[in-house]
């Protein structure tokens, strides 16, 4: 059986479904914030909504955790 992704309410599943939580997320993107350097000097983080609480879980884990 093949899934068809071409149904909008499939593929909004299909895609929810792949991505990691918000929590994997930002431990990547600290990883390969990290690698690049960045970090070395101060920075002001802008966010607004989802990528708020993005900006937020990045924060605090890295408080915590790096």
């Amino acid at each position: 059986m093949t899934l068809d992704i071409s149904d909008q309410h499939l593929s909004v599943l299909y895609i929810l479904c792949s991505r990691t939580c918000m929590l994997e997320r930002s431990h990547e993107m600290m990883d390969h914030l990290k690698k690049l350097g960045v970090g070395k000097n101060p920075i002001v983080w802008v966010g607004h909504s989802k990528g708020g609480l993005f900006v937020k879980q990045m924060i605090v884990d890295g408080k915590y955790h790096f």
